[in-house]
């Protein structure tokens, strides 16, 4: 057996040889020391001067180079589009399974006009992440802008399958694309959920309200009260303000009658604040005092109570807002008992119709009644109009010796058709 080669530390050779390892751990140590700040700092660097020293500091990390790449999109001087390519060229090249690179890199070859470059791009990061949305909405939106339509739709398609948040993106190119026809879009895009979401919002837009609810009511209930709430509250109170009531109706969190009242009996509780277009809303203010009240309803357990106090000059109403069918007639009844004692002023209740705010039709006025009383009048909705407001008034008052003193109870108000 050969015989070991041994040297001693403090020998020549061996001091020689020490001293090498030390040395080559050394550079080993600051080449690392070198690519690793280098890399740290990549995900931090705000300027291009400071990424194009990184770049040069660490050549192989991909890192340093998409973080160059990134800093050149963000400008605009001369040739930085095409920089910025050569970036994320490298960086594809030294991390060439990255898929994100690659979308990243497919950006570039199209904003340097290579669509060709930039499509194969994309069918690459595809190939490295075949069941990610994003990828799937890149490449068939590309193929899309490059007029290759059902091609491209059958990845969108599919990204929207996999990814419900794309589905407004997806609308929104083939709304463009085919000119708001609802059947095409959906033709194209699928007929889901998130897209007639997407399309109900596009179709309020476009002052389509009928359109728009129809789209709407082919989501499962379900969906489009948990999943899309946020959609269906933009969605109502931007129909409440174009006062397309009968559609409105169909984004409410609960039912909402058509030519009736809600919460009409006062057995719900009637909110002071927060509450929705078709439910009772009570006008800011002190007085007079607005509550439910459970001192001897008409029926149920609670009635409606308005206290004035004494000598009140105050006045804030309360009102509902009612979906009805255009051109109908109705028959408000409620019942009310009172023990007001008004000076130069009449309380009655009236409905407006809330775009011009003409009355069409009131109770007169209410005169005091120690027992529960009936009331009704009759309205005609003008034929142009979808909601009525039903409200509190007082009118023939002016002046500070208009005052106002009692409680006045109400109970069971209730819309009819004729």
């Amino acid at each position: 057996m050969p015989k070991h080669f041994e040297y001693k530390i403090d020998s020549p050779i061996g001091t020689a040889m020490t001293v090498g390892v030390v040395v080559a751990a050394v550079i080993a140590g600051a080449v690392f020391s070198v690519w690793g700040i280098a890399h740290a700092a990549a995900g931090n660097v705000a300027s291009v001067e400071a990424a194009e020293v990184l770049a040069t500091l660490s050549t192989a990390d991909p890192q340093t180079h998409f973080a160059l790449g990134v800093r050149l999109d963000e400008t605009f001087e001369p040739g930085s589009t095409e920089a910025a390519q050569t970036a994320f060229e490298k960086a594809v090249a030294h991390s060439p399974y990255n898929y994100l690179l690659w979308m990243q890199l497919a950006r570039a070859f199209e904003q340097n006009g290579h669509d060709d470059r930039a499509e194969a791009a994309l069918a690459r990061a595809l190939q490295l992440a075949p069941n990610y949305a994003s990828v799937k909405w890149a490449h068939g939106n590309l193929i899309v802008r490059r007029g290759r339509f059902n091609e491209g739709f059958v990845h969108i398609r599919e990204a929207v399958a996999a990814d419900p948040a794309i589905a407004a993106p997806a609308a929104a190119v083939a709304w463009d694309l085919f000119k708001g026809d609802v059947a095409a879009i959906r033709n194209a895009v699928g007929d889901s959920p998130g897209l007639n979401a997407a399309l109900a919002v596009m179709l309020v837009n476009a002052g389509r309200f009928e359109d728009a609810g129809a789209a709407w009511s082919s989501i499962p209930p379900e969906i489009a009260l948990k999943d899309l709430a946020v959609q269906r509250s933009k969605m109502f109170n931007a129909l409440v303000a174009a006062h397309r009531y009968r559609t409105a109706a169909l984004f409410a969190d609960e039912e909402i009658p058509i030519g009736g009242l809600t919460n009409g009996d006062f057995e719900s509780p009637v909110k002071t604040d927060g509450a929705t277009a078709f439910e009772w809303q009570i006008a800011r203010g002190d007085a007079p005092l607005i509550a439910v009240s459970d001192n001897a309803p008409q029926s149920g357990r609670y009635a409606l109570i308005m206290g004035f106090g004494k000598l009140n000059t105050s006045f804030r109403p309360i009102s509902q807002l009612v979906v009805v069918e255009p051109g109908r007639t109705y028959t408000v009844t409620f019942q009310y008992r009172s023990e007001i004692e008004a000076l130069r002023s009449e309380l009655k209740w009236a409905v407006t119709e809330p775009v011009s705010g003409r009355r069409l039709g009131d109770s007169g006025a209410l005169t005091p009644a120690g027992s529960w009383t009936a009331r009704s009048f009759d309205f005609m909705v003008p034929p142009d109009a979808e909601g009525v407001r039903l409200e509190s008034v007082r009118e023939n008052c002016s002046g500070p010796a208009c005052t106002v003193s009692g409680n006045i109870w109400f109970d069971d108000f209730a819309m009819t058709a004729r």
